[in-house]
């Protein structure tokens, strides 16, 4: 799940704590806090202490990774390659690589160990 706002990270939260079986007072005892910290974290509430969330985090055993804007391009570029290769939009890359052996030709030939086609 990416996180876009607070609404976000109490989504994440009480989906993972639900997972875990936990209660909001389960949770709450394991974080040395109160059930209504939790419902307000949960319910998107921004007025939480960042250090209490990211114990809250770590405590359901969730990360938090943050990405350059360069890393985030990357990322998404992948992404949209992969859903595109996903839906047939365009070839793998194995499909690629066996375009690149037939050549223009389209006819399959035998490569030997050279490199050479025979």
């Amino acid at each position: 799940m990416q996180i876009k706002s607070v609404i976000d990270m109490g989504k994440m939260i009480r989906l993972a704590r639900q997972q875990k079986g936990w209660s909001q007072s389960i949770l709450a005892d394991e974080l040395g806090t109160s059930q209504r910290w939790v419902s307000e974290i949960e319910n998107g509430k921004s007025r939480a202490e960042l250090g209490r969330v990211l114990k809250c985090l770590r405590v359901l055993d969730l990360n938090l990774t943050a990405m350059t804007p360069d890393q985030t391009k990357e990322k998404q570029h992948s992404t949209n390659l992969r859903n595109m290769m996903v839906h047939g939009l365009i070839g793998s890359p194995a499909s690629e690589a066996v375009k690149t052996l037939l050549g223009q030709t389209g006819r399959a030939g035998v490569v030997n160990d050279d490199g050479d086609e025979s």
